[in-house]
């Protein structure tokens, strides 16, 4: 079979969940298990993208399973540009124009002409769009028009400090498809169930896919199973709390409340969307008691222990410094959550398997696990919750 042609693209991120785009990112170019070069992220400013160069193959799986990436460009003028970045002696202090003079040579407005396959539009994210088009379409010469309702092709110019990146729109992302499981959209809704984006982000950056064995061991209402069935897992899921995996005996007095509402249960989303074939089992099970999996089982164990006042399962002595840094009054209680997800995963994880647990914390601080045995941090992400806690995801490999 004839190897793909690299490419190098600009991956435009939306404006959420920031320090999750780039371990995201990653772990899907990793997934897609071919060659590729990150050559920038940003995801300080206004505009967040990243700059990578990888086969077409490679960039559709990331489109189809992202939730941080609204859209792929084909970059032309990558080459140009990193040529340009060697020159010490341009002002940073640039128009719209200038940046474009710099950002664009013969070669690359022949090689935007040679792209366009029809009726076109120029889709500009810069300081000064109508002048940004009009010197466009002043340097390109095609037989087309501009057609900024139905276009066959689309110019992308996305403005930086010091130049613009130019190009083809490539494809756009599969986030908007993804955002239909939304949880407002299903009929089993938890009092306390994560919102969609983050389930899937969290899978995402576990690696879970078709091959994965999914155990999400606090699954409350199975938001995150129902992500990880939906990325094709077999999924598995306890809780302590039986009530969870239900709807209410009697309907709630307010019709607008839409929570646990009578009639269904945790299985009546995976109905919803064709996919109660995904599920292995759903039952009561104390964390703390004996595991229920046998060794070398499981691929990858994903959950949020309960914590702050939606505490509800009893806590198990443990030394609370063992596994965290600090004396954080909302992370130490967490603990020996997280030190038994640690136990278990020891045993029933197989090579390479992942752990993914929430861990909450006083809002403006950064919570470090210390060196735990057995395990390598792959990656962690803050999420913001309130000015008084947020939570960090961590995400472990098992050395086995």
């Amino acid at each position: 079979m004839k190897e793909e042609n690299k490419q190098t693209f600009v991956l435009l991120h939306v404006d959420r969940y920031n320090s999750f785009i780039q371990p995201e990112l990653k772990s899907l170019l990793d997934s897609a298990q071919g060659r590729y070069l990150i050559h920038k992220t940003s995801i300080e400013r206004e505009i967040k993208y990243s700059i990578v160069t990888a086969c077409p193959s490679t960039i559709e799986h990331v489109l189809e399973k992202s939730m941080l990436i609204s859209e792929a460009i084909t970059m032309l003028n990558y080459d140009l540009l990193e040529k340009r970045n060697n020159d010490t002696n341009e002002s940073t202090n640039m128009n719209i124009i200038e940046k474009l003079n710099r950002s664009l040579n013969a070669d690359v407005i022949a090689n935007i002409n040679s792209k366009i396959e029809g009726n076109y539009k120029i889709d500009c994210i810069c300081s000064s769009k109508p002048q940004a088009i009009e010197y466009l379409i002043k340097k390109i010469c095609v037989n087309y028009r501009v057609d900024l309702n139905n276009p066959a092709s689309t110019i992308s110019v996305i403005e930086d400090d010091e130049y613009c990146m130019v190009g083809m729109l490539y494809k756009k992302s599969n986030r908007k498809e993804l955002l239909k499981y939304s949880v407002k959209n299903r009929k089993f809704i938890g009092n306390t169930s994560m919102d969609n984006e983050i389930s899937f982000i969290i899978c995402n950056m576990a690696g879970v896919s078709e091959k994965t064995i999914l155990w999400d061991c606090f699954a409350g209402s199975g938001s995150i199973l129902l992500s990880g069935a939906l990325c094709g897992a077999m999924v598995a899921g306890t809780d302590i709390n039986d009530k969870q995996f239900r709807g209410r005996e009697v309907a709630h007095t307010n019709s607008r409340i839409k929570t646990q509402l009578p009639n269904t249960n945790i299985y009546s989303n995976f109905d919803m969307y064709n996919i109660i074939d995904k599920v292995l089992m759903i039952g009561v099970h104390d964390i703390f008691s004996e595991c229920l999996f046998k060794e070398n089982t499981v691929d990858v164990i994903l959950c949020d222990p309960p914590y702050g006042e939606r505490e509800t399962i009893k806590k198990k002595t443990t030394e609370a410094n063992e596994y965290v840094e600090g004396n954080d009054k909302y992370l130490i209680p967490s603990v020996p959550f997280f030190g038994r997800v640690i136990e278990i995963g020891r045993s029933v994880l197989k090579s390479k398997g992942r752990i993914g647990i929430f861990m909450p914390h006083t809002t403006g601080t950064t919570p470090k696990l210390r060196e735990i045995k057995g395990f390598t941090q792959v990656a962690q992400a803050e999420q913001y919750l309130n000015s008084l806690y947020s939570r960090t995801f961590f995400l472990l490999e098992v050395n086995k």
